[in-house]
């Protein structure tokens, strides 16, 4: 569950919305494709997280995009905006199960956007 939300959300002409569902994990497979990168995206990095639990990729699931800012254009099509977050920003989470949470840091910014470093502390009740 979201408990908290420090990212000052902004309205976007666009309809972007931010801590999407919509947008898919890149692979390496996509990341060649689009930048001519052999290097490994977001399926890789995540399905190399669950190995040591014995999971191999075909358990990498949907991801949760925290931080990303993404909508649908007129035609349907996927797009991606800055962020709204500033530096100091969080978001709190409460694991209502037992899981497995791995995190990638999304790869693909060689469309000239810049990424930054992201936090994460774990704390148990």
């Amino acid at each position: 569950s979201l408990v908290a939300d420090t990212v000052k959300h902004e309205p976007s002409p666009s309809g972007a919305r931010s801590h999407d569902f919509l947008m898919g994990r890149c692979s390496r497979v996509k990341r060649i494709r689009r930048y001519s990168s052999d290097t490994p995206g977001c399926q890789e990095i995540l399905a190399a997280a669950i190995e040591p639990f014995g999971l191999t990729s075909d358990y990498v699931h949907d991801p949760f995009n925290v931080f990303m800012k993404t909508g649908l254009d007129g035609n349907g099509m996927p797009f991606w905006e800055e962020s709204d977050v500033t530096k100091g920003d969080y978001i709190d989470l409460k694991a209502e199960i037992a899981c497995i949470v791995a995190m990638s840091a999304c790869p693909g910014m060689a469309s000239g956007r810049v990424g930054h470093p992201v936090g994460v502390e774990i704390y148990a009740d």
